[in-house]
């Protein structure tokens, strides 16, 4: 006959998976910070998708330096007429020139259509009327120079009026814009 002890019949103590980590802090604090690492990079990198999908968005909106060209050269046209500046108009380049955008990419610009006419009697006059004209149109206008005003248009294009004693110029470049847009050109809308 064989006996037992109470002891036979118990099943074996659990293995502690961690049992060789008690004690040792030094272990846990290094699992702590690989996780805080881990998520630190994960965390960068859904912020660099965001804003890298935030900077694709911005650029999809943004329009060609053609169409800019073709909406300030209306504005020229359009100022020249409404302040009475009547001269000699040279038309805009049909070729872009590059240039360098704030965040450091390349970009496309047009020189405007330039207007020369020949000298106004009441230059201040001409500037406050060419001023608050641009200004209706949202644009940011600095009369800092006398017989001039500089206009800033939201996509960086500039805008400018010269009035002296002998001559008169209205002119102006497009914002630089990530595409040309030209008919013709890479990137073109149609």
């Amino acid at each position: 006959m064989v006996t037992t002890t109470p002891h036979d019949h118990e099943p074996p103590a659990p293995r502690r998976r961690f049992a060789s980590w008690r004690g040792r802090p030094e272990a846990w604090s290094a699992v702590v910070a690989v996780v805080v690492l881990v998520a630190a990079l994960v965390t960068l990198l859904v912020i660099q998708v965001r804003d890298h999908q935030a900077q694709a968005d911005r650029d999809a909106q943004e329009t060609s330096a053609w169409e800019d060209r073709l909406v300030l050269d209306e504005v020229i046209l359009q100022t020249a007429a409404r302040a009475g500046i009547d001269g000699e108009t040279q038309p805009a380049r049909d070729t872009p020139y590059t240039c360098e955008r704030n965040d450091g990419r390349r970009g496309f610009s047009y020189v405007l259509s330039i207007i020369d006419a020949g000298p106004v009697a009441d230059i201040e006059a001409l500037v406050r009327e060419v001023a608050a004209y641009w200004e209706d149109l949202g644009y940011a206008v600095d009369l800092s120079r006398s017989g001039a005003a500089t206009a800033v248009t939201p996509d960086g294009g500039v805008l400018f009026l010269v009035a002296g004693a002998r001559a008169t110029q209205l002119s102006g470049d497009t914002g630089c814009a990530l595409v040309d847009g030209a008919p013709g050109s890479e990137g073109a809308g149609g």
